[in-house]
């Protein structure tokens, strides 16, 4: 009988859980504007009782900015004809980037050819006769020059467009007379001693010539030694003509590439790669034909580094492109190499003279084509 007492008051303990948790949800419908609401995902707020109304966000202030209606080529006059207005917003607008008084555009010419549908800015137009395309890439106080390149002055052609670059120059120095500006050693020439051409009656001389005679063989100027095994002196001459001096030094740092070939068809889109083979009806395919490669390049200096490249290229210096990170400024001081300058730098000893040596291969034969 006890047992079945405490089961009774169990489930007594139960239902009134139950009556209590029933009794919440119904205060939270009545109070919170409703659970199935709520459970549905209603996002509605009940409206406030009182206070003031809710100002609808206003729309943006809009103001006319110039654009081009139709396609203008470059060099071309801006009329009305070609202009339009488009609304922009205010609340975006840089001052002095877009053009908003038509009357500030009319009579200026386009320096590239506009889209239609293009906003203008003051980059895009100009006041006087438009120039070449290369031309508006150049920054003031800076020019642009040209200079002959192969494969390995221009790093393999992988030079492009915004590219930076250091230039070195290496050239071939050589000993000159000061006088005749020429090469050393000098051509000699033998005088003769004066001779008699005729003698008057009364024994004197009245009239002799001193002649001048080219050697042909041993005519260059040598010096003389005293050959310390015969204690004889002797006349010393060079066994070959004058061997020049190569001095190598980066001349020009934080170069920019304006282009690579005739930047005159620069506007014109380029083959990067070779042309792929097509045929016609049953015919073979055309062989594939790689584009020429560049001879030229076009480079962004300063006045004064346009006249050092002319210079190089007008004594024929050899000229090498090095290419460099284009986020990299400094320009740091490189010493100019010789060759006393690789020997002492990296430790390249002086070879001893030696009693022996080691045999040079004999060069195999050419083969001889088949008949």
């Amino acid at each position: 009988m006890a047992s079945r007492g405490r089961s009774r008051g169990l489930i007594f303990i139960i239902i009134a859980v139950v009556v209590f948790v029933l009794a919440g949800i119904v205060a939270a419908v009545v109070l919170g504007g409703g659970l199935i609401g709520s459970l549905l995902g209603s996002n509605s707020p009940a409206a406030p009782a009182s206070g003031p109304a809710i100002t609808p966000t206003p729309q943006g202030v809009m103001v006319d900015i110039i654009i081009v209606q139709q396609q203008v080529s470059r060099g071309s006059v801006l009329t009305e004809k070609v202009l339009a207005k488009i609304p922009y917003p205010q609340s975006a607008m840089v001052e002095g980037l877009f053009y908003t008084d038509i009357q500030n555009v009319l009579g200026k010419r386009a320096k590239f050819d506009l889209q239609q549908g293009t906003p203008l800015v003051p980059s895009l137009l100009s006041d006087t006769t438009v120039g070449s395309i290369p031309s508006m890439q150049v920054p003031k106080g800076m020019v642009a020059v040209t200079i002959p390149i192969d494969k390995f002055s221009s790093v393999a052609y992988s030079l492009q467009p915004g590219d930076h670059v250091n230039v070195i120059g290496a050239i071939h120095l050589v000993d000159l007379d000061a006088n005749f500006q020429t090469i050393l050693p000098n051509k000699v020439a033998v005088v003769a001693p004066p001779q008699v051409l005729s003698v008057g009656g009364d024994g004197k001389t009245v009239n002799q010539v001193t002649s001048i005679t080219t050697k042909v063989d041993n005519s260059i100027q040598g010096r003389a030694e005293l050959d310390s095994t015969l204690n004889q002196p002797i006349y010393v001459q060079g066994s070959e003509a004058q061997r020049p001096r190569a001095i190598s030094q980066t001349v020009i740092q934080n170069a920019i590439v304006l282009g690579m070939g005739d930047l005159s068809t620069a506007s014109q889109p380029e083959t990067t790669g070779a042309v792929a083979p097509t045929a016609v009806g049953g015919a073979a395919p055309t062989p594939t034909v790689a584009p020429p490669k560049p001879t030229m390049i076009t480079l962004v200096v300063s006045p004064q580094d346009a006249e050092t490249l002319n210079f190089m290229v007008t004594v024929n210096a050899k000229i090498t492109l090095a290419l460099r990170n284009s986020q990299d400024d400094a320009k740091p001081t490189t010493d100019a190499v010789t060759l006393q300058y690789l020997m002492d730098q990296y430790n390249i000893p002086y070879p001893a003279k030696l009693p022996y040596g080691l045999e040079l291969p004999t060069p195999a034969p050419a083969a001889v084509p088949a008949q």
